[in-house]
């Protein structure tokens, strides 16, 4: 028998349905189908015979793009409109003298814009809330199909330390980023907001400082995490190759006349085996590559249409007004770092599994 139909045979006997089920939802969501055909995809990477073109991505990228700065133009259209408005009624209420009636007219565009604003945050806050759920789902997906080949190809001692570890790991993430993390995000985006609105300037520095210490601290877990999840595999990767090594000695040099043929068999099987836990886990990769890349592409043109809205709009009116949606972009950039960090988070623990060859 040789490699390539014993590799068939192991495919077809795998239980595949819930990574099919999560390619199917980032088509849905991404527009990306290349990764729906797990199997053949498996197959070809493991006999050669794949190719991937980055035409495609690059064309449904920049449509992505474009669309959501289509989208987000709708809102920053009627900001604009907003600012525009303020500064006639400014300039009529001056011609007048009429200083009270500028202050009102102020507050209500004010009012307006961070309305419209904070309604247009609270989607892309949806939006990333509900791409961080679908990541952590797609990374608890991967694991029970990987882990098994892990031990199936050896690697017993690395997969008894890393399952345990990395699946505690992505619990607790998912814990804190819902419960904790991004509220705070938003809190702080809602005291930028109201500090620019009662011209508190305390609340702006307070809510940039919890912003600020956010992104720090995921930084920092991130780093320990991924250099902890690096070591182990390291550690658990040089003690089963030495377990492996010991098995086959003692296979070929104490079982009679067919040691050898034994030995020689099980190096095959193993061999598959790490092979599709390999294929499966770059199409893993792959897999959380496309769900990190795409949402953060709607999210740059979101904070590219709000950052050159607020310049537009500190030309039309008050100061007041551009800083409310600079915050409102530096609040979504936030958000894309926070899902970018938890992405390279799961891209590496997904990538160690990968490298137990």
């Amino acid at each position: 028998m040789d490699y390539e139909n014993m590799i068939l045979q192991q495919l077809e006997g795998m239980d595949l349905d819930s990574l099919y089920e999560m390619a199917g939802l980032v088509r849905d969501s991404t527009g990306v189908s290349f990764l729906t055909g797990l199997k053949e995809f498996v197959f070809g990477i493991v006999t050669g015979s794949i190719s991937l073109e980055s035409e495609p991505l690059l064309r449904e990228a920049m449509q992505l793009f474009f669309f959501q700065v289509q989208q987000s133009l709708s809102t920053c259209a009627a900001v604009l409109a907003v600012c525009i408005l303020s500064g006639v009624m400014n300039s009529v209420a001056d011609s007048f003298g009429k200083q009270t009636v500028s202050r009102v007219a102020d507050t209500i565009c004010l009012l307006v814009v961070a309305t419209i604003c904070t309604r247009d945050f609270i989607a892309s806050y949806q939006y990333c809330r509900d791409q961080m759920d679908m990541m952590i789902v797609a990374v608890q997906s991967l694991f029970p199909v990987i882990l098994p080949l892990l031990l199936a190809s050896g690697k017993a001692v690395a997969g008894t330390i890393l399952n345990p570890a990395i699946l505690g790991v992505i619990a607790m993430i998912a814990t804190v980023m819902d419960s904790w993390i991004l509220p705070a995000v938003f809190l702080s985006c809602a005291l930028c907001i109201i500090g620019r609105m009662a011209d508190q300037s305390f609340l702006n520095r307070a809510g940039k400082l919890m912003k600020d210490v956010i992104v720090f601290a995921v930084g920092l877990t991130v780093t320990v995490l991924s250099a902890f999840t690096t070591l182990q595999g390291t550690v658990g990767k040089t003690a089963d190759s030495l377990i492996m090594k010991t098995a086959r000695f003692s296979v070929d040099n104490f079982i009679p006349l067919i040691g050898g043929f034994a030995a020689d068999s099980m190096d095959m099987v193993v061999s598959c085996t790490a092979a599709i836990k390999n294929a499966i886990g770059l199409w893993g990769v792959l897999l959380l590559l496309v769900l990190l890349i795409f949402p953060l592409i709607k999210l740059a043109a979101v904070i590219f249409v709000y950052r050159a809205a607020s310049v537009l709009a500190e030309a039309l009116t008050e100061k007041v007004i551009a800083s409310c949606l600079d915050d409102i972009a530096s609040a979504v950039t936030t958000l894309a770092v926070l899902y970018t960090l938890m992405g390279i988070l799961f891209i590496v623990f997904v990538s160690v599994l990968v490298a137990l060859s």
